[in-house]
């Protein structure tokens, strides 16, 4: 059955204290690669949900674009690229390792954000992503679709090489349960229906096999229909459509990239999501949100009672977005606008080139603790 985020939780927001991050210290707003923009980072992970390694170095990925290019139009020429990380002296080290795909390879006309398993064994490095658009189409559309391929991975002298991808397969399609983007050629970011951002997720208590996903319902009376979808099989290859685990009719319009954490017995589900997503009946900020269930089928409740658990100061309310928590509660996210020192965001977009306030980088790693159904920021980063 699907649980509902309703608009009585939400509303709470409002009157309760919010659990701020610090501001970005300016040493930190540097980009890894200083040529491209990165968003939306994600580890790729074991079988078993660990932060995934070859020899001392973690595997990562993140969308990434030019860094010449205006930050909005990022989304109309995402690349999935891939990431290596170590600890040297005490700071994390990226490495470059390139595009993921090769050019021209996946069904859409970019690539949006997905997750990524290795298994060590075999040698193989799962990918499921966001077909976002149409190969070959003129202008970027916001149709979106959910693909998985799967390469070799090696690793030489501290460079990755990906090879022998498998042909390009459709995990699932909205069906009669799910609204369908199939037909949504323009639209405004933070408005359209969503169907993306796959998450391979496997229910240690029973070994049943989950992707959840970024969806819309069918049938709400408001734009406001974000929902978190699901679909459940023994393999990739044979996955069912489900209800979906969360409704937020008449709340918010966009639960982004959902993702579920096991701790003390407990399932948490976490997403982010944008103040410009909400109904104009409920005031709250830009953060990470959550909920927690006894088990995968529910019934979800919010988190700290309104489902907020951190939010951007309120000095930089844009200061950074698309936060993912791992297993060992450590929090990844990107730094987005962290310095607009009182303007709106409208104003950076309309006015001024954006580029001036845009960073497009990793953000400081915080870490967060789970007790019932309570969460809190234990440090920022």
């Amino acid at each position: 059955m699907s649980s509902s985020w309703q608009l009585a939780h939400a509303q709470r927001i409002a009157s309760h204290p919010k659990p701020e991050t610090r501001l970005f210290f300016e040493s930190e707003l540097a980009r890894p690669i200083p040529d491209l923009y990165l968003w939306d980072p994600w580890p790729v992970q074991t079988a078993l949900g660990e932060v995934a390694r070859v020899d001392d170095a973690q595997l990562w990925m993140a969308l990434s674009a030019s860094a010449a290019i205006e930050p909005g139009a990022r989304h109309d020429v995402a690349r999935i690229r891939l990431f290596t990380l170590k600890e040297v002296g005490g700071q994390p080290q990226w490495q470059d390792q390139g595009d993921v795909f090769p050019d021209a390879a996946t069904p859409g006309s970019r690539e949006w954000a997905g997750c990524a398993t290795y298994f060590a064994d075999s040698g193989e490095l799962e990918l499921c992503y966001t077909a976002s658009g149409v190969r070959g189409e003129a202008s970027a559309s916001f149709i979106q679709r959910i693909f998985t391929s799967t390469a070799r991975l090696q690793y030489r002298d501290s460079r990755i090489e990906l090879s022998d991808w498998t042909d390009h397969q459709e995990l699932i399609q909205p069906e009669t349960m799910y609204q369908s983007t199939l037909n949504q050629l323009t639209g405004t970011p933070g408005l359209i229906k969503g169907f993306r951002d796959p998450f391979r997720f496997v229910d240690p208590e029973n070994g049943q096999l989950y992707v959840l996903f970024t969806a819309s319902m069918m049938g709400s009376k408001t734009d406001f229909d974000g929902a978190i979808g699901a679909a459940c099989g023994p393999d990739l290859t044979e996955l069912a459509l489900l209800p979906p685990l969360l409704t937020a009719d008449g709340v918010n319009n966009e639960l982004e990239r959902p993702h579920v954490v096991v701790h003390g017995g407990l399932y948490y589900l976490f997403f982010s999501t944008q103040m410009r997503t909400f109904h104009a009946d409920v005031v709250a900020p830009t953060g990470l949100y959550g909920f927690v269930a006894d088990r995968m089928d529910g019934e979800w409740r919010p988190l700290n009672g309104t489902g907020l658990v951190l939010s951007n100061p309120v000095a930089e309310p844009f200061q950074a977005y698309s936060w993912y928590v791992m297993q060992n509660l450590t929090v990844t996210s990107f730094i987005d606008f962290p310095k607009l020192d009182g303007r709106s965001l409208e104003e950076v977009e309309a006015h001024s080139s954006s580029r001036d306030y845009f960073i497009g980088s990793m953000a400081p790693l915080l870490d967060i603790s789970l007790q019932g159904d309570c969460a809190l920021a234990t440090t920022n980063g």
